[in-house]
């Protein structure tokens, strides 16, 4: 049994996701959480859903003053990065099928043998990423690896 685990790292202020806004969340307390603590992942702005359709229930469940808790576990980093953290729910619902979030069995082929880090990613003209550019990158690093 292999578990694999990754931390995703997504700089969180007006330059980077416009019109949101996160709070890292004390489990037990409901305060909000020190630079670098742990919490429960919470979000808020006009890119958030308003709440499940014909089901109050389970909006209210998530849904707290505007504030959208995600099921994610997290922290802010000393440069406003959030750092995802892991799961609090162990199962959800794919396609029908209760699947577990935590342990998985993947053959070899599904999981990467190298991670790759670019700092700055190259953009086109049309502020897009260049992809071809970063696959050059990639093979560049690659062969001197």
């Amino acid at each position: 049994m292999l578990i694999v685990k990754v931390s995703l790292k997504l700089r969180f202020n007006s330059s980077y996701v416009l019109g949101a806004g996160v709070r890292i969340e004390n489990f037990e307390t409901g305060e909000e959480c020190r630079t670098g603590e742990v919490g429960k992942i919470l979000v808020k702005g006009d890119c958030v859903m308003k709440g499940y359709y014909d089901d109050p229930q389970q909006t209210a469940e998530v849904l707290v003053d505007g504030w959208y808790n995600t099921g994610d576990m997290g922290f802010l980093d000393e440069d406003g990065y959030l750092w995802h953290a892991g799961r609090f729910k162990r199962f959800a619902k794919v396609g029908g099928e209760m699947v577990s979030l935590v342990t998985a069995d993947l053959p070899a082929i599904y999981l990467p043998r190298e991670f790759i880090v670019i700092g700055d990613l190259p953009m086109m003209s049309s502020g897009k990423t260049g992809f071809r550019s970063v696959t050059k990158m990639v093979q560049e690093i690659m062969k001197k690896a």
